[in-house]
């Protein structure tokens, strides 16, 4: 069995019985690549007996009550782990900072962390800095979803991976602090970041509220933030992301549908292209004005939109979706700066005539 590099253990009341005792310093998986024992009563404590780095090991749904009182034979941030996952068990906030170092709160020797429905009601700033080298092309995880938490405290990530998530959706945050990327150690490739905040309590992004702050000299780097089904009513463009001069954003999504919205104003800053801008679902009564509130797919249906009387602005777009509002008239140059329009969805509005600005788009 040491040889093994894959153990299933999950589901068999694993020292589930309290006169249960296991002797971890004798395991020995020296090749082991995967460790599952879901559904036991493994304490914490076990994973100081992994001896073999970038394991993954996955403790969901644990039958114990997981604490910062247990008597550590290791510091596990010191731990080279691949994936570790608790979602399901029931931890506290304590616990994660097991994975932190004590004086720098830094995370750097795992991959990702899983912690989701786990009935963490706090989470603590703290660091991730990335070891994997430049042809890791893994995406590195912290989920923090399906918990009970009220404020994210924010989160700096001084080495940037390839590909990073933070999720945090489903909880019952109203309160968010900034991510912040240290761009200073990257060279070879060009990171994508995905912030994962949709269906929480966040109820305005104002002026001063930034989501991302990128720190040191990058040309680019790829974003995507999912901020729908909370209760925001009004965003600043222009505040949400912010850089220094040397970096530029690509926004490959900004998902802000299913709010309370009834404007969205400014421009994001140092951002050169947006893939998808979503702001469906909401309450706006007007089109965006200038071209930099438009993506290369726009999507505005689900609105309070009840006319297009001006012509819209020059922008690269190839999809404007205003399906659902209430629009009943149509300029006919509405669309003459729109060169690059190749689909226009206008479905359940209340249109009296087909316009003839509208007739390139439909087949």
């Amino acid at each position: 069995m040491k040889d093994a590099t894959q153990i299933e253990m999950d589901d068999i009341d694993f020292l589930c019985n309290t006169s249960e005792h296991s002797d971890f310093t004798k395991l020995q998986f020296p090749n082991i690549v995967t460790l599952s024992m879901k559904q036991n009563c493994v304490p914490l404590t076990f994973l100081c007996h992994i001896d073999n780095s970038n394991t993954n090991v996955y403790l969901d749904y644990n039958k114990i009550s997981y604490n910062s009182t247990e008597d550590m034979p290791c510091e596990i941030h010191t731990k080279e782990f691949e994936i570790v996952s608790f979602s399901g068990s029931r931890i506290n906030g304590m616990l994660v900072d097991f994975f932190m170092s004590k004086y720098t709160k830094t995370t750097s020797n795992d991959i990702s962390l899983y912690f989701k429905k786990s009935h963490l009601r706090v989470l603590s700033f703290f660091r991730y800095r990335s070891l994997s080298h430049r042809h890791d092309y893994r995406n590195h995880v912290l989920d923090f979803s399906e918990n009970f938490l009220e404020v994210f405290n924010g989160l700096e990530i001084i080495i940037c991976p390839y590909k990073f998530t933070l999720n945090l959706e489903h909880n019952k945050i109203n309160q968010i602090k900034k991510v912040t990327i240290n761009t200073a150690y990257l060279r070879y490739y060009v990171p994508s970041i995905y912030l994962k905040y949709m269906n929480n309590s966040i109820g305005i992004a104002n002026d001063n509220t930034t989501l991302i702050e990128i720190v040191g000299k990058r040309r680019y780097i790829y974003i995507s933030v999912d901020l729908s089904f909370n209760k925001i009513y009004e965003i600043n463009l222009a505040t949400i992301f912010i850089t220094d001069n040397n970096s530029f954003l690509a926004v490959k999504s900004l998902n802000v549908s299913h709010n309370n919205l009834e404007e969205y104003h400014n421009c994001l800053q140092n951002v050169n292209y947006i893939q998808i801008l979503d702001f469906s679902y909401n309450k706006l009564r007007d089109l965006p004005d200038n071209p930099c509130r438009y993506g290369y797919h726009t999507y505005l249906g689900y609105n309070s939109i009840t006319a297009i009387s001006n012509t819209l602005p020059t922008v690269s777009i190839s999809k404007l979706d205003l399906e659902w509002n209430l629009i009943e008239h149509i300029s006919e140059k509405a669309f003459t700066n729109m060169s690059s329009l190749r689909i226009l969805n206008l479905r359940g509005n209340k249109l009296k005539t087909f316009l003839k600005p509208c007739k390139n788009y439909f087949t």
